[in-house]
């Protein structure tokens, strides 16, 4: 069999195997537990709808081949581990098996995909020839997720921001949401980069969470504001499949939120 990879274009979103992974192993849960659920069909509405990717139901077939599929490499370039992505095979294993081993995947995908640390360095070029502190970036062999994981999120809510539930179109039809990491990123904040820090927002709650107009009552979910006039303070925020780090909402809370000019 010809490597899809090679059959089908996927300059649309150079990560659409990653994501296009994740909801199919939805799918197979669904399946497993004996709902009813096409999922040639269901996959690629996935693929047309949030990827921008149309595929012809032969095309679906093969990535869920169980002998040479994308599906397969992708997991294989992950965990160095063979996976059968055939539904009868998993529908046999039951429930528990891969539940076991979807919690252990998802371990496995988290992983860094860089290390950063602070090493001293000397700087040739100084005049007393001084220790340095330079951030060095140390490459790991893992696949690299930030744009997967942004575009993932949008999938799961529709890119539609999860305090108003607002989205648009953009020329070719595609919606437009952002994704904001509720602990900032890099220094002095030093968040990190998983979905449990993120979440779906459109362009003008995004930068309401940046500037610290708005944040989230980290015990009930609910949306708090330093400008009264703001719609939907007290509202819970959309939720779908979707842990958020309490530790995130703290710091947010605590460090950005009604603080002038301090991200």
């Amino acid at each position: 069999m010809d490597n899809i990879l090679k059959r089908i274009s996927w300059r649309e979103n150079e990560n659409a195997i990653e994501i296009g992974f994740e909801f199919y192993l939805d799918l197979l849960e669904r399946r497993i537990k004996d709902e009813s659920v096409s999922l040639v069909q269901e996959l690629r509405k996935f693929f047309d709808e949030e990827l921008g990717i149309q595929l012809r139901e032969t095309q679906v077939r093969g990535l869920m081949h169980k002998d040479a599929s994308a599906f397969i490499e992708y997991v294989n370039g992950v965990t160095g581990e063979n996976f059968n992505p055939v539904s009868e095979y998993w529908k046999a294993q039951g429930i528990e098996k891969f539940s076991e081993w979807r919690q252990r995947w998802m371990l496995l995908r988290r992983q860094e995909a860089v290390d950063l640390r602070d090493e001293p360095i000397s700087k040739a070029d100084g005049p007393d020839k001084a220790q340095a502190l330079m951030r060095k970036t140390i490459t790991v062999n893992r696949i690299v997720r930030d744009n997967a994981l942004s575009r993932f999120l949008k999938s799961l809510y529709e890119s539609r921001c999860q305090v108003c539930a607002y989205t648009f179109r953009v020329p070719g039809g595609k919606r437009y949401a952002e994704t904001h990491h509720i602990r900032p990123l890099g220094n002095p904040h030093n968040g990190i980069d998983k979905e449990n820090n993120m979440i779906v927002l459109c362009p003008l709650h995004h930068a309401m969470f940046d500037y610290g107009v708005i944040a989230v009552l980290p015990e009930k979910f609910t949306l708090l504001s330093i400008d009264d006039t703001i719609n939907g303070i007290g509202k819970p925020l959309s939720l779908r499949k979707h842990t958020i780090l309490r530790e995130s909402l703290e710091y947010h809370l605590e460090t950005i939120y009604g603080k002038v000019g301090c991200y």
